[in-house]
């Protein structure tokens, strides 16, 4: 990468460049996400999301979860590599892991979480493969699903 531009960063001097759309200080190295998934939860019960983050040439480069689309929901903490996501509605929810590099830009990366209303059809196809003289079980596991 050839240097356009140059200047002081925190008490150094650096040469800097546009690479891949954002400006990066020469001789860094953007950091790596991958937001994992797909993910699946039942409305309003916790899913633990476990994204893989290498820092490239940042050790503490920032990250920050947000819900692209599919309605609303909570972190315990968004900027948690492996938050806890509350999903407040069924369907296919799109959540976006952003990491901030200091000196190489920024990544992201999108993960996906089906949530499904407990006690849903998909359940409920599970159990009608239950061989049908097991109603002892049947009643067990649909008294858990209440």
């Amino acid at each position: 990468m050839a240097a356009i531009g140059a200047g002081w960063v925190d008490g150094a001097w650096v040469e800097a460049g546009w690479v891949t759309g954002a400006w990066q200080a020469a001789g860094a190295t953007a950091p790596t996400v991958e937001a994992g998934g797909p993910y699946e939860a039942s409305r309003a019960h916790e899913v633990t999301l476990d994204a893989t983050i290498t820092p490239g040439t940042d050790p503490a480069p920032t990250n920050l979860w947000t819900i692209v689309s599919g309605g609303t929901g909570s972190f315990n903490d968004a900027t948690l590599a492996d938050p806890i996501f509350i999903p407040d509605a069924t369907g296919t929810y799109t959540l976006r892991l952003t990491v901030t590099s200091s000196d190489a830009g920024v990544v992201t990366d999108d993960a996906t979480v089906q949530v499904i209303q407990r006690g849903s059809t998909l359940v409920s196809r599970r159990l009608q493969m239950i061989r049908r003289d097991d109603e002892e079980v049947l009643a067990l596991i649909r008294g858990l699903l209440k």
